[in-house]
């Protein structure tokens, strides 16, 4: 990892074509309902960095198959893979070096992907083949600085609604907290990363526990 003067973020990985285009299809899923790669992994019950390292295409960061129905739930859409690529001449089991790039210009995320195979694309009535780096872009979502607290607020509300009915008393992964208190509340600042902090709190406070089951962070009422 590289992170220069003008604000670019260098990663690689090695990774098999099939795998590269399931990673890729989830990196835009993501994008396209709003959330930051550590909202995702709070929400999959992992350590901050973890889907971060798998959308970079870290060899070392793998789905269970658990994880991988899971996404698709989480960003609300199929799992798909988005780029036609032509077949690797290694075979679709051969790993190969991708390397990515974020930079951040004027508050945009731009990333180019490098990669070693041609993607077909059709032009016209003619399919061409073609090696190019796939680009993309990214508008994180920005609230102002009375909007997080109305958030925050929000979320502790709901939090302690949930305690007065008991909703703690079994462990509750960080997904069906906030699907549940989705469904009661449709503000669009209600976002993962105001939970998590809420959260927090109340394990500080030790009126919340945090237990690992299945290899994915629960929360559970402190007794």
């Amino acid at each position: 990892m590289v992170h220069s003067r003008n604000r670019k973020y260098i990663y690689k990985g090695l990774v098999t074509q099939d795998d590269f285009n399931i990673r890729f299809g989830f990196s835009q899923a993501r994008i396209a309902i709003g959330y930051t790669q550590e909202e995702v992994s709070f929400l999959m019950g992992k350590l901050p960095y973890f889907y971060g390292e798998y959308e970079e295409m870290r060899d070392g960061t793998k789905l269970t198959e658990e994880e991988n129905i899971l996404l698709p739930l989480l960003f609300k859409t199929s799992l798909s893979s988005p780029i036609r690529l032509d077949r690797d001449d290694f075979g679709y089991g051969c790993k190969r070096l991708i390397k990515g790039e974020r930079e951040e210009k004027q508050g945009v995320y731009h990333y180019t992907l490098h990669h070693p195979w041609l993607v077909r694309v059709q032009k016209g009535k003619i399919e061409i083949k073609e090696n190019l780096p796939i680009r993309f872009t990214e508008i994180p979502f920005q609230l102002e600085a009375q909007q997080e607290k109305q958030a925050i607020a929000l979320f502790a509300e709901a939090v302690n609604w949930l305690f007065h009915i008991s909703f703690f008393q079994y462990p509750q992964s960080p997904l069906q907290i906030y699907e549940r208190i989705r469904l009661a509340h449709h503000d669009p600042v209600l976002r993962p990363r105001f939970l998590k902090e809420v959260l927090y709190r109340l394990i500080a406070n030790k009126t919340l526990l945090m237990k690992t089951i299945n290899g994915g962070i629960h929360y559970v009422a402190a007794v």
